[in-house]
């Protein structure tokens, strides 16, 4: 699956870190390092699939852990209406 920021999301950068503020209802949320790492490969480009690779073997994870907590944070940025998908790689 491929997902990207919502169009109602602004978001800045402060060293590893992001927070993103929902313009439509004021909320603000702060990523950690490992957070704003995902929030700027949701591009729109980038496939889930990538990104559970890429956190599996930079943080030596298994291939399961890698996929639950993957899955867990885009539910909580989904349930905060953060990002949306876009579809499946090779649609």
């Amino acid at each position: 699956m491929i997902y990207k920021h919502a169009a109602q999301v602004t978001y800045r950068y402060f060293q590893d870190e992001a927070l993103l503020l929902d313009v439509t209802n004021g909320c603000t949320f702060h990523l950690n390092r490992v957070g704003t790492l995902i929030w700027k490969v949701l591009d729109g480009k980038t496939d889930t699939e990538e990104i559970k690779t890429y956190l599996k073997n930079k943080y030596g994870l298994s291939a399961e852990q890698a996929h639950q907590d993957l899955e867990r944070f885009i539910h909580l940025l989904i349930a905060n209406k953060l990002i949306e998908p876009i579809g499946s790689e090779g649609d």
